[in-house]
This record gives structure tokens, C-alpha cells and sequence, in this order.
């Protein structure tokens, strides 16, 4: 299965990018996990609300017609590792190909991703950094992929 995860912005600091590329690198070759970086809408002239429809834009333009999308944003729902697992396990075994992961910027996703994504969960109701997501997302990935796999990581 191919795994998409589409960000908005850029992750400079380089714990992120190392602990991404660990838990990614211990996936392998099974799923084809690719960590994909979008522009964000820097403009402090514009209100959040249009920073998050200008990056909807980006975005749209991006996803692929045959993906199945999950956007992460606070107000969805919220799964357990486990049943983000099993989650993937059914996609797996339907026969879904491709998963695209959507994580927003600084002000999240706009409405309209959130209502065109085949899922919306959340990964806390705390607030995270956009970049620290990624990092959280590649770890609960792992976890999935492990329980799936029958490995005590994911248990």
C-alpha cells in the first residue's frame, strides 16, 4: 500500500526530519510511505480564514483522484493506536491502494478539506506545531503497521 502524508509548509528542525526518517525507515519497503511538503500562505495581510482557503487550494490540487484521504485535524475523531490500526488493516483488505494523510498549517485545514476527505480523525485534542505532527503521524504509522505485522511495537 502506498501511504501519502501531504503537509502544508516546511519542517526545518532537524530532530523532526531524523525521527520521521526512523520510524519511516523501519516500515520499509511494505508500505510506501512518502512524506510530501506543500506551500504554505504566508501573507500577514491575509485573515486565517483565507490562509487556510488559499492552502485548501494547494492542496486540492494535489490529492490524487484513486487515493483514500484522511485529514487530521483537532475536531475529528479520535481513534486509539489500535483502531488506527485496524483502520488501515480494512483499507488494506478492501483493497485500497493509496491512503493520503492531510495535515493543515498554523491555522489547520479549511473547511472545505476537511468535508471533501473520505475521513477526518484527530490525532489529541491538544494543539501540536504542523511540523511536530508529521513526526507524531510517522510514529503512530509505525505503531500500525507493527500491530498489523504481528510485532510487540504495536501492541
Amino acid at each position: 500500500m502506498k501511504v501519502r502524508v501531504l503537509s502544508v509548509g516546511r519542517v526545518k528542525q532537524k530532530f523532526v526530519l531524523e525521527g520521521e526518517r526512523e520510524y519511516l525507515t523501519r516500515i520499509g519497503a511494505d508500505w510506501k510511505v512518502s512524506m510530501e511538503e506543500c506551500g504554505a500562505s504566508s501573507s500577514s495581510a491575509c485573515s486565517p480564514q483565507e490562509v487556510m482557503k488559499r492552502e485548501a487550494q494547494i492542496i486540492a490540487g494535489k490529492i490524487k483522484a484513486d487515493q483514500y484521504t484522511i485529514a487530521l485535524d483537532e475536531t475529528g475523531e479520535e481513534l486509539t493506536s489500535k483502531q488506527l490500526a485496524v483502520a488501515m488493516e480494512k483499507l488494506m483488505t478492501k483493497g485500497t491502494r493509496s491512503v493520503c494523510f492531510l495535515i493543515g498549517g498554523s491555522f489547520g485545514l479549511h473547511e472545505s478539506v476537511r468535508k471533501q476527505a473520505d475521513r477526518v480523525i484527530s490525532l489529541s485534542r491538544l494543539t501540536y506545531p504542523h511540523q511536530l505532527v508529521r513526526l507524531i503521524l510517522a510514529e503512530q504509522l509505525y505503531r500500525a503497521y507493527a500491530r498489523i505485522k504481528g510485532a510487540p511495537y504495536g501492541k
